[in-house]
C-alpha cells in the first residue's frame, strides 16, 4: 500500500482491531482470528445472541480491553462517551439540569451553540419545569431519556450504546432515532431490535456463518446482512421487522386523491422568519445572561439588576415559544412532503 492510500485508509478509519484472539479464564475461546475496521462517521450495529462476545469486542474495540492476541488500532484524537457511563452518571439529589451539564449552570453547549438546559431537553420530550426537578422525580423511561441527552452533550466524535431501545415507547423510540441520525460522529451499538437496526446503521457486525468466534463486519441495514450471508444463525431473539403493508393497485374506478397539501403563507413566512428570530433572542439572553454574571451589579443597582432578571425570564420564556412554534411548523412541512 502506498503511503497515500494508507493515509486515506487511516483518514477513513477510526478504530480496528487485526487478527484478534480473547480467551476467557485461559480456557473459553470467546473471539478468534477477528479482523474488522470500523469506518469514520459510520453507525455500526453489533449483533448476536447473548454471550457471543459482543460486550467483547465492543470493549476491545474501544481500548477497554487487550487481547490475547493480535493487535488494536485507534484512531487520532479520539473522545468516546458511553450511553451506560451516563447512566451510572445520574444520582437521586441531582438536578436534571446538573445531569446534562455537569452542574455548571442552566446552560448547555452543544455542537458549538449555547443553549439552556430546558429547551435542550425538549429535544428530548422533557416537559419546561422538569429540568429543575431532582433525578429522583424521574420515571425510568425518563431516566433513561437523560441519560441519552447528557451523552448527547458531551463534546464527542465515538457514541457507545448498549441496547438503547430496550423498554421504550414508540414516541421515544422515534426520538431516539431522531438525535442518533442527527449525531455527528461514529456510533457502536449493541441491539436485537431488527426494526431499529433497518432504520439507522451503515453497517452490522455479528458472528460468522461458519464459526461464532469469528465476526464479520456486512455493510447496509438488517436485510443487507441477512442477504449478503443467507441467514441468521443464532439470532432467534431478534425482534421481526413491522410488516409493511402490500401497495394497492390504481383502480381506475376509485376518486382521485386529494391535492396534495402544502403550508399556507402564513405558516411558509413564519417558518422562514423565526430561524432569524431565534438566533437573535439566543443572542439577547446570552448577552443579558452575561450581565447578570456580573457580582457587582446587585450591589451597584439592585433594580436594574430585578429588571435584566426578569427581561431574561421573559425572553427564555419567548425563546422555548418560538422553538417550538418552529418545530411544529417544521416537522409539518416534512409531513406534507415541502422543500427543505
Amino acid at each position: 500500500m502506498t503511503d497515500a492510500a494508507l493515509a486515506k485508509n487511516e483518514a477513513e478509519t477510526i478504530l480496528s482491531v487485526s487478527n484478534i484472539e480473547v480467551i476467557y479464564n485461559h480456557v473459553i475461546l470467546v473471539l478468534k482470528g477477528v479482523s474488522l475496521s470500523v469506518p469514520r462517521g459510520g453507525i455500526v450495529a453489533l449483533l448476536g445472541a447473548n454471550g457471543a462476545g459482543k460486550t467483547t469486542l465492543v470493549n476491545l474495540l474501544t481500548g477497554k480491553l487487550k487481547p490475547d492476541a493480535g493487535t488494536v488500532t485507534l484512531g487520532t484524537n479520539l473522545e468516546t462517551v458511553s450511553l451506560d457511563q451516563q447512566r451510572a452518571s445520574l444520582k437521586p439529589e441531582m438536578r436534571v439540569a446538573d445531569a446534562v451539564n455537569d452542574g455548571t449552570g442552566d446552560w448547555v453547549t452543544v455542537n458549538g451553540h449555547k443553549r439552556h438546559v430546558a429547551t435542550y431537553l425538549k429535544d428530548f420530550l422533557f416537559e419546561a419545569e422538569q429540568w429543575r426537578q431532582p433525578v429522583t422525580a424521574l420515571s425510568g423511561g425518563e431516566r433513561g431519556r437523560l441519560a441519552l441527552a447528557a451523552a448527547m452533550a458531551r463534546p464527542s466524535n465515538l457514541l457507545v450504546l448498549d441496547e438503547p431501545t430496550n423498554d421504550l415507547d414508540l414516541e421515544t423510540l422515534e426520538m431516539l432515532e431522531e438525535q442518533l441520525s442527527a449525531f455527528d460522529g461514529t456510533m457502536l451499538l449493541i441491539s436485537h431490535d431488527r426494526a431499529f437496526l433497518e432504520n439507522l446503521v451503515t453497517s452490522i457486525v455479528t458472528t460468522g456463518p461458519e464459526d461464532s468466534c469469528k465476526w464479520l463486519r456486512y455493510a447496509g441495514g438488517y436485510d443487507d446482512m441477512i442477504a449478503q450471508r443467507g441467514s441468521a444463525p443464532g439470532m432467534e431473539k431478534i425482534q421481526p421487522a413491522a410488516k409493511v403493508k402490500p401497495k394497492i393497485s390504481a383502480d381506475p374506478g376509485r376518486p382521485k386523491p386529494a391535492a396534495k397539501q402544502k403550508l399556507s403563507y402564513k405558516e411558509q413566512y413564519a417558518l422562514e422568519k423565526l430561524p432569524g428570530e431565534i438566533s437573535k433572542l439566543q443572542t439577547e439572553i446570552a448577552e443579558l445572561k452575561e450581565r447578570l454574571n456580573d457580582p457587582s451589579l446587585f450591589a451597584r443597582d439592585a433594580a436594574l439588576f430585578d429588571k435584566t432578571a426578569k427581561t431574561l425570564t421573559t425572553a427564555e420564556e419567548t425563546l422555548s415559544a418560538k422553538e417550538e412554534e418552529w418545530l411544529i411548523l417544521e416537522m409539518k412541512r416534512e409531513a406534507l412532503g415541502g422543500p427543505s
